[in-house]
């Protein structure tokens, strides 16, 4: 879900979660919850980046940096709030950091000159 093209058109980054595999009665739930992966247009290459925890809701796609070397994830803090912590990843190490804390969502990135 929410998948985000690129601004280099190489990859499309997505929330790779299936909803149907949870069975909370049975107390099972998908072994790929809200997992952010990427994948080629051509549907080759894909790779998972990193796998949140279950109950981390991730809903608002992922935000390319201008390079496409980093991604801003939006996790949600307060759902009914609609606030959210923020998060960076690095694609070269996949090195995930705590940007923004109980804040707004993070729609698109701006590169200032």
């Amino acid at each position: 879900m929410s998948p985000s093209w690129s601004p280099s058109g190489d990859w499309i980054a997505f929330y790779d979660y299936s909803s149907g595999r949870d069975d909370v009665k049975r107390g099972w739930y998908a072994t790929n919850a809200n997992r952010v992966s990427i994948i080629r247009p051509d549907a080759k290459d894909y790779k998972t980046l990193i796998t949140f925890h279950r109950d981390e809701s991730l809903n608002v796609p992922p935000v390319w940096s201008p390079d496409s070397k980093t991604i801003l994830l939006n996790r949600f803090r307060d759902e009914d709030r609609a606030t959210m912590d923020i998060y960076m990843l690095d694609l070269a190490n996949l090195k995930l950091t705590k940007k923004f804390q109980n804040t707004p969502p993070v729609y698109a990135w701006i590169k200032a000159k």
